[in-house]
């Protein structure tokens, strides 16, 4: 192994057990700077608080729990009143702005004239998500509409916010010990060019944990939630015939589905046709062509007359 290796395996060796005496000194994960949103992270242990068993020591803190979490809505609605709601949120997260609501996604689905689906997917703060489902239910029920079911989702990120912390400090070292080494050490070309290659690789390493650490920030200052539309649950039907409408609506559907395959299957077999009938039409025609004529001899008739003396029937050609 040549110095320069054994030195950069020194260096990665330093670096390592210095975030690992950091991750065990460390009573908290330090917060993560996001984006105009305020981290939602759950309330610290008291550190002054005796231990509850009645010993001197205090009770050591515990680090801050970091969780990610996620609502779910599925609202049902008259199909003319879908869209109206479904704008509604829209505009309000987009008005709200970037620093306190994000929309993901927005997808509408219509079928018939009855049926409609649609969901709407954002991501806000905390404040911003309060407000939001505080005031839901009455924009919901304004709309002759209900709530079918909603729950909660969290997602604890605690651990992997730690991990991704260390790693960053740990490849934060190394680098900056790259860089001095890189920067000081006099020796052959080769040499250098061993600790630059080492030194890009860490550098590419830390970029991708910094970035790691961004997303997870951003889920734990931030909530998300989704929002699903429905108008299938209709709380009364339109008429007593509504069965009957339903049964041609389908009926109709149906046709012009066979109708659209008819068609996929004529497009399909068309451009074929335009080829296989004048090769076969010219096969046929060679094959007339070429099969030889037939001779046809004619025989003379013979007529049969009575002979007046003798009776016997005379033949004649």
């Amino acid at each position: 192994m040549t110095p320069t290796r054994m030195l950069l395996v020194w260096c990665a060796g330093t670096a390592l057990l210095l975030a690992a005496c950091e991750g065990e000194g460390d009573s908290g994960a330090p917060e993560i700077a996001t984006e105009g949103f305020a981290p939602a992270t759950a309330p610290q242990a008291d550190a002054s608080r005796p231990m509850a068993d009645g010993g001197e020591g205090e009770q050591a803190p515990a680090p801050a729990t970091r969780m990610a979490y996620a609502y779910n809505y599925g609202l049902s609605l008259p199909a003319a009143r879908v869209s109206t709601l479904m704008q509604q949120h829209e505009a309000a997260c987009v008005g709200a702005g970037p620093g306190q609501c994000e929309l993901l996604r927005v997808d509408t689905r219509q079928i018939g004239r009855d049926h409609v689906q649609g969901s709407v997917e954002f991501r806000g703060s905390p404040a911003f998500v309060a407000r939001f489902r505080s005031g839901l239910a009455s924009e919901v029920e304004a709309q002759n509409g209900r709530i079918e079911h909603q729950g909660v989702e969290g997602e604890d990120l605690t651990r992997s916010m730690i991990d991704t912390e260390a790693r960053i400090t740990a490849l934060t070292a190394l680098r900056d010990r790259l860089q001095q080494l890189l920067a000081t050490r006099q020796g052959s070309l080769q040499e250098l060019l061993e600790v630059q290659r080492e030194l890009a690789r860490v550098q590419g390493e830390l970029d991708a944990a910094r970035s790691s650490m961004q997303t997870l920030g951003t889920r734990v200052a931030t909530s998300r939630v989704n929002i699903s539309y429905t108008s299938a649950g209709q709380i009364a039907p339109d008429s007593a015939l509504r069965p009957l409408q339903r049964a041609l609506e389908q009926s109709l559907q149906t046709f012009t589905s066979s109708l659209g395959l008819l068609i996929l299957v004529l497009a399909a077999i068309l451009p074929l046709a335009l080829i296989v009938v004048p090769i076969a039409w010219l096969l046929i025609h060679r094959r007339k062509r070429a099969r030889p004529r037939r001779t046809t001899y004619v025989t003379p008739e013979t007529t049969v007359r009575p002979d007046p003396q003798s009776g016997e029937p005379d033949r004649e050609s």
